[in-house]
């Protein structure tokens, strides 16, 4: 299957449909600028559909797919595209409890599979020499192909999961609270052979929704308060928390608030957001900020159609692209400038 693109300019952004597809979970940029989408197509009733999952890749205006695998669409689960100097292009998914989730890479120029451990529900990053880490509640694996370790899982439940340069991990979890009025973000690493956790904040409402580190070692985190909010840890302190947004977050009622997880690019961190201005959720902008811009905001496109999964890439010549739904169909956009 190949389709044109048509996308163009409006307003700084241009706007990709994905031709087709029902629905696109993931998006990784590779080194030569291609944009590459995990994208589903779903045929059949809900309870009864089957889910074809597709690489999706934007080259130019024009897409072209691959069907990797379809599973029922109550249990299979996409879980991830990353994009590797070393291994291609990664793809893992979950096709039910009945087998072990599946990764491919493209490496050779020609799809290889390898089997995940057969744990639930995981996250899962690459480190620089290609291994992959497999997270769960309560187990971590490390390793590529048949070789796999278990190490120390973290001592809490994460919400967000990240690698740095040297294999060290890194967790976020919102989870701490008996309570929405009474949560407290953690964060924990292992970077020194042993995990090691912290409290970064305590407060009413508090949500963890990104996490990423740099090339230095430093830690990167967005979360929701009362406002959408970035705070980083530098050289082991935690920085003062820089409100990006400070409108009323919605996480119930007429709207709820769609928040994109923090990306790293050449010029620093940036975020996504998607939010209703007038609490009654009629009118919902999707915003793009980043920190080189003093985290002055920026808006994407006006809409209250979007939803969840909110994705955000900036490649290394700071070209930022997200992918969303909007209207239940997949959208892609990226940056018209740098």
């Amino acid at each position: 299957m190949d389709g044109s693109a048509e996308g163009r300019c409006d307003e700084g952004w241009q706007a990709f449909t994905v031709p087709g597809m029902t629905a696109g979970s993931e998006l990784a940029i590779d080194s030569t600028g291609v944009t590459h989408l995990m994208a589903l197509q779903w045929e059949g009733e809900w309870s009864r559909a089957d889910v074809h999952l597709h690489h999706a890749a934007l080259a130019g205006d024009d897409w072209s797919f691959e069907l990797l695998g379809h599973g029922l669409g109550t249990v299979f689960r996409p879980l991830g595209i990353r994009a590797d100097p070393a291994r291609g292009v990664v793809i893992c998914w979950d096709e039910g409890p009945a087998v072990a989730p599946t990764c491919v890479s493209d490496a050779s120029g020609d799809w290889v599979e390898e089997t995940l451990p057969d744990v639930d529900d995981p996250m899962w990053e690459l480190d620089s020499s290609g291994q992959i880490h497999v997270l769960t509640d309560d187990e971590y694996w490390i390793g590529r192909g048949a070789k796999w370790s278990s190490v120390d899982p973290p001592p809490f439940i994460a919400t967000s999961f990240a690698v740095d340069h040297d294999g060290g991990a890194h967790v976020f979890s919102s989870g701490a609270g008996a309570a929405y009025y009474d949560r407290t973000l953690r964060y924990g690493s292992n970077v020194s052979g042993a995990w090691i956790f912290e409290d970064v904040r305590s407060g009413s409402g508090l949500t963890q929704k990104g996490l990423a580190v740099d090339s230095e070692g430093d830690v990167h985190a967005a979360y929701a308060s009362s406002a959408y909010t970035y705070q980083a840890r530098v050289g082991g302190t935690w920085t003062d928390p820089i409100e990006i947004d400070g409108r009323a977050i919605m996480d119930h009622g007429y709207g709820t608030s769609t928040f994109g997880p923090i990306a790293l690019g050449p010029d620093g961190p940036h975020v996504a957001y998607h939010q209703y201005d007038d609490g009654m959720g009629t009118e919902g902008v999707l915003r793009h900020a980043g920190a080189s811009a003093d985290w002055k905001f920026e808006t994407v496109v006006s809409s209250n159609w979007i939803a969840p999964p909110l994705e955000l890439e900036v490649d290394d010549s700071g070209w930022v692209h997200i992918l969303h739904r909007a209207d239940g169909l997949p959208v892609y956009r990226r940056s018209c400038v740098p």
